[in-house]
């Protein structure tokens, strides 16, 4: 099973809460429920109470199939079982089952009113776990489009530049017709991509319409439904309910064939465009940005290529530069949408590892209780249980580890935080020491000592994660007014957050020195080997913080510079 089944699933509660009490379908939630036609019976207390009964059931086994395949996702995909476990969260958060068995007591009580009111919460709720299991999605649509406008964007510059050698070509030849293959090279370009950005458009639009189609069908289905109630109350009355309802589809008929004629001479008005006006701007929502600017700059270099043909320089020189206007113009729209899209990332990815850390958080919180009552017993006290107790404890340190060692690949792949990536590792390194250590019956002050670093780095990593999401979101409500100084700000603000994480490393490096030399002091072999292979492991760290150091000092300088 995947997060597909899962959506599926959220999706049959959604139906099944739109149809408990005639409650409509998403898009007019809250809307009353449309009285019986021709009096036909609606639902007793009875039946409905059933049915909630049945979809409470449902959401049960739902929550249980999230809980079994975040486990099973823990190892092999870190990311997805977060977003499973998310969305459990959210479901108690907004306390879904206990909204449920408030609607069937409710019902049992014959209160519709009160019960309708209810299940049009309870619907909501339901659409809000569905659009949180879709951010998985979202995610990936936002990349492939990342990586499909940067290519627009790369090709729209080799465009300018063709355009701008055409134009100095234009000022420079003795007889401007000379100009005109350059200018019809930079024409056939700009052609070229609008037909890429129009066919991407359709295809996306195509796509839309499929989906309107479906929900068309499922009103229909709906329609249906009511059509044969109403046939079920008299056999007598259905040759006239044909009669009419042959009436009402030619009705549909005569009304599809005039959109579809008015859909033919959109089309064939579209079609007298040339270029990339073939069939653009009609869609604004579905358009990729600077189409438009596009769409004119391939008109004024239509019109420049044809004042060259008939020797008029500076007629030619006018339209080549509004040409080059258009097309800068659409370059800046192309780099806006990037930049939205990045932040939108930027804000997922926060999102995700502020869900690992605090799920790590969590799950190192209750090792280290565990640890702490095991040595709060002397080791020569133990009984065998408590030598299998610490066995667990140190197998789940070691697959936390293992979580751990995901989340240091996924900042690794980012590639746009050296501070919180060395944190990150750092932590990997300190589970795995404390899990060998455990391993063999170690709960020394050292163990507990170093898993209470390994909390305080979780700590401070989830609250960079957020107050990095809410520097964003305050950010993004000043960009209105501020659009030019908050871009300057943005990675000034990433520096400040590693700069800080950079001094928490120092400052725990040091503690961690000072309590090994203070351990030192009258340790056995055995303990002074392990401490010593902690001395070395602080000496690594202490260098990996220099060279981070020296990283952040350049970022800030060449920061200051621009």
């Amino acid at each position: 099973m995947n997060v597909v089944s899962l959506l599926a699933g959220v999706m049959g509660l959604v139906l099944l809460a739109g149809a408990w009490t005639g409650q409509p379908p998403q898009g007019t939630v809250g809307k009353p429920a449309d009285p019986p036609k021709n009096g036909s019976a609606a639902k007793d207390p009875q039946t409905l109470r059933n049915e909630q009964i049945a979809v409470s059931g449902r959401y049960a086994r739902f929550e249980r199939m999230l809980m079994q395949m975040a486990d099973i996702l823990g190892r092999q995909d870190p990311e997805r079982a977060d977003l499973l476990r998310k969305t459990l969260g959210k479901g108690r958060e907004d306390q879904v089952r206990e909204d449920l068995e408030k609607a069937i007591a409710l019902l049992e009580s014959g209160e519709l009113g009160a019960a309708s009111e209810k299940q049009t919460e309870l619907l909501q709720s339901f659409q809000s776990l569905m659009k949180l299991l879709q951010s998985e999605d979202r995610r990936s649509a936002v990349e492939r489009e990342q990586e499909r406008l940067n290519g627009l964007l790369k090709d729209l510059r080799n465009v300018i530049g063709e355009q701008r050698s055409a134009r100095a070509a234009t000022q420079n030849e003795e007889s401007p017709s000379n100009a005109a293959p350059g200018q019809q090279k930079a024409l056939e370009g700009t052609g070229k991509l609008l037909d890429e950005m129009q066919q991407h458009d359709q295809k996306s639009e195509g796509e839309k319409s499929e989906g309107e189609k479906s929900e068309g069908e499922k009103s229909e289905g709906e329609k249906s439904e009511g059509e044969k109630s109403e046939g079920e109350k008299s056999e007598g009355e259905k040759s006239e309910g044909e009669k009419s309802e042959g009436k009402k589809s030619e009705g549909e008929k005569s009304e599809g064939k005039k959109s579809e004629g008015e859909k033919s001479e959109g089309e064939k008005s579209g079609g007298q465009k040339s270029g990339g006006q073939k069939s653009g701007g009609q869609k604004g929502q579905q358009q990729t940005p600077g189409c438009e600017s596009l769409q004119e700059a391939e008109k004024r270099m239509q019109q420049a290529l044809e004042a060259l043909q008939q020797q008029q320089r500076e007629q030619a020189l006018k339209e080549e530069d509004a040409a080059i206007e258009e097309l800068q113009k659409a370059a800046e729209k192309l780099e806006e949408q990037l930049k939205q899209l990045r932040e939108e990332e930027k804000e997922m990815m926060l999102a995700s590892l502020e869900a690992r850390f605090q799920r790590m958080l969590i799950v190192e919180t209750q090792i280290h209780e565990g640890t702490t009552a095991l040595a709060a017993v002397p080791q020569k006290d133990w009984l065998e249980l408590s030598y299998g107790r610490c066995r667990e404890l140190a197998q789940q340190q070691t697959e936390l580890a293992r979580e751990c060692a995901q989340t240091v690949l996924l900042l690794r792949e980012d590639g746009t935080s050296s501070a919180i990536l060395l944190a990150a590792e750092d932590i990997q390194a300190d589970m795995n020491s404390v899990a060998e250590w455990m391993q063999q019956s170690n709960v020394s002050e050292l163990t507990i000592s170093v898993q209470r670093d390994i909390l305080e780095s979780l700590k401070q990593l989830v609250e960079t994660m957020q107050r990095e999401m809410q520097q964003m979101q305050e950010r993004q409500q000043q960009e209105n007014q501020q659009q030019q100084q908050g871009q300057q700000q943005s990675p000034l603000v990433d520096l400040i957050a590693e700069i800080r994480m950079l001094r928490n490393l120092q400052l725990q490096v040091n503690r961690r020195t000072k309590r090994v030399d203070d351990l030192l002091e009258g340790a056995s072999d055995s303990e002074r080997a392990t401490l010593l292979k902690q001395v070395s492991e602080l000496a690594e760290r202490q260098q990996k913080l220099f060279e981070s150091a020296k990283d952040l000092e350049k970022q800030g300088r060449g920061g200051a510079g621009g």
